[in-house]
């Protein structure tokens, strides 16, 4: 039975949003990052349960350069 995909929902300056997502992607295969909500600057990543702990550890980093906050999201359809 495969795993199920975790998510994370970050809330970041809007000038971020490219450099949070290349950074993240720089991981190749380890996080999927998608902008959910442009007007809001929210950012949804995609993380295989394995990776999880690898995606928090460079979450972690990442704030040393810029701002952004984990948030609660729930998306409309």
């Amino acid at each position: 039975m495969p795993s199920k995909l975790k998510f994370i929902f970050v809330k970041l300056n809007k000038r971020d949003i490219a450099y949070f997502q290349f950074i993240l992607e720089g991981y190749e295969g380890l996080v999927t990052a998608t902008t959910i909500n442009k007007k809001d600057a929210v950012v949804k990543l995609f993380i295989m349960p394995s990776f999880y702990d690898d995606v928090k550890m460079i979450l972690r980093e990442l704030r040393k350069e810029i701002a952004f906050d984990e948030i609660d999201y729930f998306e409309s359809r």
